[in-house]
């Protein structure tokens, strides 16, 4: 029976031709990753109910929400007070200044808590105040991460238990907290740098000032401003929320003076005046 060469040829142009179509396929998943249709998320139906408040809830919700605000190219359109606002994994601190550089008509802040801003974003936050950015940024210290699962974070404080320190902060290993309103009040450049606490009305009030002032600066385009806030997380802490005000102002603002550290018009404060501003 005669050989039939042109089998061979017309073989190795399938072959060629199943490759090339294997090969767009990885690229297309790669380049436009295929999720769940929101239909398929929606049908999860837990063994126990799960209560919206819950770490569970919390989860569920963020995922049902990030993946259809994704299928609908809304990730970054949701407001708060009318203000547009942008939640992100990593640094604000960068994503604020580049909205400052192209939008310098806009009165851009960040609002971010200790594990974000002194210890993901603690080289940003310090170059943006050395450079004096006009913009503000307001500090929630309550000495944990507060909303991935209650780790210590740089601001932890000595022998605090935290779910990444059981056995309480080894200072001898870890180092002590970090005080990020003395650390940036220590740079040249000016600005307006402050610490209140969110634990008594009248520090409440302080608090309020401070922040007044903070705006009023970038408003005027005077300088860089960060206001500090001591808070706490009766959750994380696995306290009452009345001991964990007690815990607060006990071991967190001894240590955490209050008061304005540095200013525009007066440069750098005697920190003692901070710990006055505390009594």
């Amino acid at each position: 029976m005669p050989t039939r060469w042109w089998i061979y040829p017309l073989l190795a142009l399938s072959t060629l031709l199943v490759a090339a179509l294997l090969l767009v396929g990885y690229a297309a998943a790669i380049v436009y990753p295929t999720l769940p249709s929101l239909e398929a998320l929606t049908a999860y139906n837990p063994k126990i109910p799960l209560q919206i408040y819950s770490a569970e809830g919390y989860r569920l919700l963020a995922d049902l929400w990030l993946r259809s605000a994704w299928q609908h190219r809304v990730s970054y359109e949701p407001t708060w007070l009318g203000m547009r606002i942008i939640q992100l994994p990593e640094d604000m601190v960068m994503m604020q200044e580049l909205l400052f550089k192209v939008r310098p008509d806009l009165i851009v802040f960040t609002y971010q808590g200790d594990g974000d801003l002194a210890s993901i974003g603690m080289s940003e936050i310090i170059h943006a105040a050395n450079r004096g950015e006009k913009f503000t940024t307001i500090f929630i210290n309550n000495a944990v991460y507060g909303m991935t699962g209650g780790q210590m974070a740089p601001t932890s404080m000595p022998d605090q238990r935290t779910t990444t320190s059981p056995f309480g902060r080894k200072v001898l290993e870890t180092g002590m907290p970090v005080k990020m309103v003395e650390l940036l009040s220590a740079l040249e450049t000016p600005a307006y740098i402050a610490r209140e606490a969110l634990t008594k009305p009248k520090y409440i009030n302080r608090a309020k000032k401070a922040i007044h002032k903070a705006f009023s600066y970038q408003l005027n385009k005077t300088c860089f401003s960060l206001v500090e806030l001591i808070s706490t997380c009766p959750t994380n802490w696995g306290m009452t929320p009345g001991d964990a005000l007690k815990w607060a102002e006990e071991k967190m603002i001894p240590y955490y003076p209050l008061g304005e550290y540095k200013t525009p018009e007066a440069g750098r404060l005697n920190p003692a005046a901070g710990r006055k501003h505390a009594e």
